[in-house]
């Protein structure tokens, strides 16, 4: 049964005849509805249900517990706001308790292994500056989290959950017309009694009701609207909806949290809450992406996995031999490997960017062929250490920047490359080897063919990219050696954290004619 929690004086009933409030009204021409669900339903509360005669609501505690458990997720996955994600078997903890359409769904581990909470403890005493509250020591995992989760909120104590609190926290948007998506979180509990306790108390504010809960196998539900329909749950839960169940088989084990979405629910939801960042182009508008994140040996690692429903040509080559060749000064490298489909698609989302033909011949691109024989088989940027210095001022160091490109048609690539060579000031130089073209801007294509020392063999950029062998994509950033190389940088908290960033890599991988996966690591000194 569903709590509303309605405080005690006049309730208004519904007389003969009158029909039950099923929920919003009906939704218009071209709004969002829910897809194989019913709308959301008031249920029955401790007396005849109807309107409520209340006086204007104050701040919604149900929004104070939902903000805090976003807090969860944002300290428990990096401890500070670069990661707001966090272990165990890639899975959403109240699947079976939720319908099978939200927006994104994410779900918190609150007592990982030993091995990974002292993981979590290690990344969080590197930022003190950033995590002032949060002190996770051994066997106080749980505790840590809700008390720096809840520490703004005096009505809130961990002696509040402690009796009833389980090992996971999970939260899911769902379309609404209202301007906000209707956010729904299931606490695991081991004590319904006191969840419900805890519940009624503080969703109700000065009298004033804020919300419903109840509670469905080992789940406490909780929002600040009005919660689904039981028995159509029951019917269509998340944990039935065969993409969610196809990801999560794809996911890796060991995840301090487990995200999922589909691309039109992220499109819905960046619509809902006016974030571009979370708007889905293209392809992805079609599919779904599943994530989920770990922490080891001082490092967060972001595991994820997207479907699309347009078949992906899957013929193409590694990209880890040539960004692994590039020389070891690189403090910034971009590698891929290329395909008729692959760029097919770039040009399309050129276009779709607003980038004209004339914008394109302008930098010496006048046609997709000319894009495919600038980036050839594979390519790999290379950036070294001597441009920070360059760029940032540096007496005597020049910018330089490097390419490496395995082509069938060396001299069609040298011709694209020669004309956007004209754009720049002198210094465009090539050295070609059998399919392989090496050019560089201010430096020597063949110390870029022959390098004294390789990229794979820098110590930040084996612990960032670990996964290169069968890559398609590889993406590094020394984030330490760019530091170093800034002169005056000054002082500071927000500086003495960079200074605490050793480097950056993302690896990207076609799994099948429909699945990729990518893996980012932010490792820290």
């Amino acid at each position: 049964m569903n709590h509303p929690v309605n405080p005690p004086g006049p309730q208004y009933q519904q007389g003969p005849g009158q029909p039950q409030w099923q929920g919003p009204p009906p939704q218009g021409p071209g709004q969002p509805q829910w897809q194989g669900q019913p709308q959301w339903q008031g249920q029955p509360g401790y007396g005849p249900q109807g309107p409520v005669a209340t006086a204007p609501q104050k701040k919604s505690r149900a929004k104070i517990i939902v903000a805090a458990v976003v807090a969860l997720a944002v300290i428990a996955g990096a401890a500070f706001a670069a990661v707001m994600l966090l272990k165990k078997p890639a899975t959403i903890a109240a699947a079976n308790v939720l319908p099978d359409n939200p927006l994104i769904v994410a779900s918190i581990d609150l007592n990982p292994a030993a091995p990974d909470q002292l993981a979590v403890k290690d990344l969080v005493e590197k930022f003190p500056e950033f995590t002032d509250g949060l002190d996770i020591t051994e066997g106080n995992y749980k505790k840590a989290l809700v008390e720096f989760a809840f520490k703004d909120n005096d009505d809130i104590s961990w002696s509040d959950v402690e009796p009833w609190l389980g090992d996971s926290i999970t939260f899911a948007a769902y379309a609404s017309e209202e301007r906000e998506p209707t956010v729904l979180v299931a606490f695991q509990q081991k004590d319904a009694a006191k969840a419900e306790e805890f519940a009624k108390k503080h969703l109700l504010k000065d009298g004033q009701a804020s919300g419903e809960y109840r509670t469905v196998d080992d789940q406490l539900l909780v929002t600040d609207r009005s919660l689904p329909d039981a028995d159509a749950v029951k019917k269509a839960p998340l944990a039935n909806n065969e993409g969610f169940k196809a990801d999560m088989a794809k996911l890796p084990g060991g995840l301090l949290a487990t995200v999922w979405g589909e691309g039109k629910g992220l499109q819905q939801l960046a619509e809902l809450t006016n974030n571009s960042t979370l708007a889905t182009p293209g392809a992805v508008l079609e599919g779904r992406v599943a994530f989920g994140l770990r922490i080891e040996d001082s490092t967060v690692v972001l595991e994820g996995i997207a479907w699309q429903e347009q078949k992906i040509e899957n013929n193409l080559e590694s990209a880890s031999e040539l960004v692994g060749n590039l020389p070891g000064d690189t403090i910034a490298a971009v590698g891929s490997s290329t395909n008729d489909a692959s760029i097919d698609q770039a040009w399309e989302q050129l276009e779709q960017q607003g980038l004209s033909s004339s914008d394109l011949q302008s930098i010496g691109i006048s046609s997709k062929e000319d894009l495919k024989a600038l980036v050839g088989q594979q390519f790999g940027l290379y950036v070294p250490q001597s441009t920070v210095a360059a760029l940032s001022g540096g007496r005597g160091a020049t910018p330089t920047v490097g390419l490496a490109v395995k082509t069938n048609d060396p001299s069609g690539h040298q011709s694209v490359l020669e004309r956007i060579g004209r754009q720049l000031p002198e210094g465009l130089k090539h050295h070609t080897e059998g399919d392989k073209v090496f050019t560089t801007w201010n430096g020597s294509p063949e110390d870029l063919a022959k390098p004294k020392t390789r990229l794979a063999d820098d110590a930040t950029y084996k612990k960032v990219v670990k996964d290169a062998d069968k890559a398609n994509a590889i993406i590094f950033v020394n984030i330490g050696s760019i530091v170093s190389s800034l002169p005056n940088l000054g002082s500071g908290s927000d500086v003495e954290a960079l200074r605490k960033f050793d480097g950056v890599g993302m690896t990207v991988k076609m799994l099948d004619e429909h699945y990729g996966s990518v893996t980012l690591r932010v490792s820290f000194k």
